[in-house]
């Protein structure tokens, strides 16, 4: 299966890495650090220069950026990991491997990677002195040993030239009474750095140096000389070369600067690879921990624009596809329910005549909706009555996934509740349920219920099954929807099917899927709005329909579903949770989105929809009087969407494309979830931001016995969540906990 895509990899959790991670985690860009946990200053004790941070362990550094990224942003993510090869692939996307074979995916790719400092060329014991008593940087380390007798400055690597010995030597002077330069068997470097260094407490020793050692553990270190003396100095300052720590510069084929850093554009640090940012010790010479963080976060705010502007493309892109018109071929006679019309169909489009069609009219136009077929047609609209169809998206998704439209035959039994009082059909009627149901004390369903009756009967399902081109996936999930919508809220068209989850389902994770009409819902059998379609007879619609996939009964499809997965949205979530209380046995896990076991969130629900009755609505023929709709995209815009997160125009398809709901199905949506629930499964509830997060852990008092329990707060998403910009993170959270 293909691995998550986060928007970018980070390879490196150094302060650089760290640094763009929380930068991206302020624009809710998804980026995931994977670590090593090898870093170049482990050696040293302590670092400085870093405004609160002054004189810390390194360690103790990283840990609490690591906390507090952890902590505040969700779309942040760390992974463990030696990254053995890095790749661009042929589609843009970068491409990392482990060393054990994990495949990690991002659009960008950060390389907070450092270097290596070489010891092999340098007297024996170097190494083991290496930031403990031979100091490469003496802003960083050298005054907590200020006043030393006498310090050394030794002539190799980096600091092998008169102009850097000259250079090292007066700061070297400034900590300490006296300094040694070490030539190391150079002699001709002595007039060359005294011609620049006029001091009397500067000394010069050109022999050879054999080893270096820790006195006590350091900082002082001892120097031996070829001819078997040795001197002990406070502390030796020297620098000895570098490389690139990782191999990735070569694999990628970044261009290199002359001292073997990674050449980058300032400010934001790219490579000559588009995508690729290189920032830290392995894109400067000057190394620091301020200079990574500086880097690191202007790597991030230039990734940034790049993702916003490649998303601002795209989004054009489809406004041109939407807006422009598709060369015509030929045309496809279409016939649902006494519905016989000439449709237009774009040039290269290959469509089936067994297109099953849903269709329905909204304020003067008839809008038509195909659903899942291998070659899915999208919306069409036209003006009513003239019935000239003009093309609004017309796609052919050639899909990794076979879809099949199915309709489901089920024998259903259910206790439903008794209400005393007449279903609302006028607007004033309509418009009192709602305030009614709205005032919590005395809650309304107490007032009106007087009792229960066991309903029976037969019913159909309309449903849609999809699997791989490969053939049935090991596991099936199942789908339900919530209020204001029907399956198609799980395979949305809009966009070239964006948003649809169960293209990633199917297409990049390899399931089954079985998105479902609920019962009284879009082409599903409909009934009494008041006493029959209510939610208890619905989870038995559910039951039998779970029950059909496990025996291998569904119409249609092939085989049967040893395990399988319920998902729901809203209302579709508390049918599923239900589902798992009462019949655990049919469920191998459940996903809850937009979900929450606090009263708090139906009346503002109820209220903002300023529902009317279905017959003052375009969908009055397909349903019977006594459902009730939304009136306008103000409520779906209030109850569904989030500033800032959503696409217009998808507003207003998911205005036309809305279904109405039952008073008895808003007058016992809350009995399912307000009972404990004894599954031991896997569970994960999924809420935007802008919903209830605080209230999550409300939830986790209900699932005392569950396997695995996770919440997870997608920031800025509404109540519909699959709708957002910020879906693909709704998305990613499934994949990852179904995953563990």
């Amino acid at each position: 299966m293909t691995s998550k895509l986060y928007d970018v990899l980070i390879i490196g959790g150094g302060p650089a890495g760290l640094s763009m991670a929380s930068a991206l985690a302020r624009q809710v860009y998804s980026a995931l650090i994977l670590d090593s946990g090898v870093y170049r200053n482990a050696p040293t004790k302590f670092m400085h220069n870093v405004v609160g941070f002054d004189h810390a362990e390194p360690a103790a550094f990283r840990a609490k950026a690591r906390e507090d990224l952890e902590k505040r942003y969700e779309t942040i993510e760390f992974k463990s990991a030696t990254i053995a090869t890095v790749r661009k692939t042929d589609a843009g996307i970068f491409e990392a491997v482990d060393d054990q074979g994990t495949v990690y995916q991002g659009k960008k790719l950060g390389l907070g990677t450092g270097v290596r400092d070489i010891f092999e060329d340098q007297p024996d014991g170097y190494g083991d002195c290496w930031g403990r008593g031979i100091f490469h940087c003496l802003y960083c380390h050298g005054f907590e040993e200020r006043g030393a007798e006498t310090v050394g400055v030794f002539a190799g690597g980096i600091i092998s030239s008169a102009d850097m010995l000259a250079h090292v030597t007066p700061m070297a002077k400034r900590l300490s009474q006296s300094v040694t330069v070490y030539t190391n068997g150079d002699a001709s470097l002595i007039p060359a750095v005294r011609a620049k260094v006029h001091s009397s407490k500067v000394h010069y020793d050109s022999r050879k140096i054999t080893s270096f050692a820790l006195v006590e553990g350091g900082p002082a270190v001892r120097v031996t000389f070829e001819d078997g003396s040795s001197k002990t100095e406070g502390f030796v300052v020297s620098h000895p070369k570098v490389v690139q720590a990782a191999p990735f510069a070569e694999q990628l084929g970044l261009e290199m600067s002359a001292t073997g850093d990674i050449k980058v554009e300032a400010p934001w640090n790219e490579t000559n690879v588009k995508g690729c940012f290189a920032f830290g010790d392995a894109a400067t010479m000057m190394r620091s921990v301020l200079q990574a963080m500086y880097m690191g976060g202007f790597s991030a705010l230039g990734m940034a624009m790049q993702l916003q502007r490649e998303l601002d493309e795209k989004d054009e892109l489809n406004k041109k596809e939407r807006t422009n018109p598709v060369p015509l071929l030929h045309v496809l006679i279409i016939q649902t329910a006494a519905l016989e019309r000439k449709v237009p169909v774009p040039v290269g489009v290959s469509v089936s005549v067994e297109t099953c069609f849903h269709y329905f009219s909204r304020e003067g136009r008839l809008l038509l909706l195909a659903l899942s077929t291998k070659q899915t047609l999208t919306f069409l609209h036209a003006h009513w009555p003239r019935m000239t169809l003009a093309l609004f998206t017309l796609v052919a998704a050639a899909s990794a996934r076979k879809c099949t439209n199915i309709t489901v035959p089920v024998s259903l039994t259910s206790e439903n509740a008794v209400f005393d009082f007449k279903t609302p059909l006028t607007k004033i009627d309509v418009t009192s349920f709602a305030v009614n149901l709205a005032r919590q004390d005395p809650p309304f369903v107490k007032q009106v219920q007087k009792g229960l009756k066991n309903i029976t009967g037969s019913y159909e399902l309309a449903a849609t099954y999809c699997e791989p081109d490969a053939g049935p996936g090991e596991e099936l999930q199942i789908m339900t929807h919530g209020i204001g919508f029907d399956r198609s809220y799980w395979d949305f068209p809009y966009n070239n099917y964006n948003y649809s989850y169960v293209a990633r389902a199917v297409d990049e994770h390899g399931y089954s899927t079985l998105t479902w009409d609920r019962l009284g819902v879009g082409a599903s059998s409909k009934g009494d709005p008041l006493s029959e379609i209510q939610s208890f007879i619905e989870i038995a619609a559910l039951k039998a329909l779970t029950t059909k996939a496990r025996e291998g009964s569904l119409p249609g499809v092939s085989c049967p579903y040893s395990k399988t997965i319920h998902i729901g949205h809203s209302f579709g979530s508390v049918i599923s949770y239900a589902l798992a209380n009462e019949s655990p046995e049919l469920t191998d896990a459940i996903i809850l989105t937009g979900f929450s076991q606090s009263p708090a969130y139906m009346p503002l629900f109820i209220l903002s929809n300023n529902f009317i009755p279905i017959t003052d609505t375009p969908l009055a023929a397909q349903y019977p009087a006594g459902y009730i709709a939304t009136e306008s995209t103000v409520g779906v815009q209030i109850n569904f969407f989030s500033e800032g997160d959503f696409d217009p125009q998808l507003l207003d398809v998911a205005y036309q494309t809305a279904q109405p709901v039952t008073p008895g199905e808003l007058l016992t949506i809350g009995v399912p979830a307000g009972k404990n629930n004894t599954y031991t499964g896997p569970v994960q509830i999924v809420t935007g931001g802008v919903e209830l997060p605080s209230l999550l852990d409300l939830s986790r008092n209900f699932f005392t016995k569950a396997s695995r329990f996770n919440t997870t707060v997608i920031p800025g998403a509404g109540h519909g969540l699959n709708f957002g910009y910020s879906h693909t993170l709704t998305y990613d959270a499934i994949f990852d906990f179904l995953s563990e």
